[in-house]
């Protein structure tokens, strides 16, 4: 797994695993590695390596997401690395304004402030941060778009979350709760444990992203 920081000394692991991802039952190359540590005073640190380099698209995508003592995010770093391109930039979180900074290949440093009470970036641990939405309803909501150079755009998602299911991950039973996220013409649906850890992701597509390597300490 890479990372943008690496764990130092005073960090105490919490959680880590490994999604695979699939495409109608083949694998695509593409794997999520990812990290959850505790640091001091109730903060802790997310890092996620998505390693799509024997994937067909070459990218590769790295985030480093520090959350405060409520749970809530304070500040992510990302970096993206293509066969043709790279990005880099950072997102500062302000109640509800986030200042978005990015640095593309060759261009100039682009910065951007949108309003909205949620977050997430491009991998299914990503999107595990819209884990506390229950029910049904819409909310405004701000994405890195990675089909458009991680530009942030404000979307209007909606949520249903379905009713308890049973399913197979690792060899094992997990009770789970199915969320389901949809903007524009993109769905995803997360199946998310006890800790509303996201152990399957399913996109519209046939896409999936499973886990196979989760643990927590």
């Amino acid at each position: 797994m890479r990372f943008i920081l690496r764990e130092q000394g005073y960090e105490r692991p919490v959680a880590a695993g490994r999604l695979v991802y699939e495409q109608n039952g083949q694998p695509t190359g593409a794997i999520e590695s990812w990290r959850l540590t505790a640091a001091v005073e109730g903060y802790r640190f997310l890092r996620v390596d998505l390693d799509g380099r024997a994937a067909a698209s070459g990218n590769s995508s790295l985030f480093h997401l520090t959350l405060n003592p409520q749970g809530q995010p304070e500040r992510l770093r990302f970096r993206f690395f293509g066969p043709t391109a790279q990005i880099k930039g950072s997102v500062l979180f302000d109640g509800k304004v986030l200042t978005i900074v990015r640095e593309l290949t060759g261009q100039a440093r682009q910065e951007e402030q949108l309003e909205a009470t949620h977050f997430w970036f491009p991998s299914t641990v990503g999107l595990g941060l819209l884990a506390g939405l229950a029910g049904e309803g819409q909310v405004e909501a701000v994405m890195l778009d990675a089909a458009a150079s991680f530009n942030p755009r404000l979307v209007s998602l909606h949520y249903h979350e379905g009713q308890s299911e049973m399913i197979e991950v690792m060899g094992k039973q997990w009770q789970t709760r199915p969320l389901t996220l949809t903007w524009a013409d993109q769905t995803r649906t997360l199946w998310l444990d006890a800790h509303c850890q996201p152990l399957l992701m399913q996109r519209q597509d046939g896409l999936c992203g499973r886990e196979t390597r989760y643990v927590r300490y």
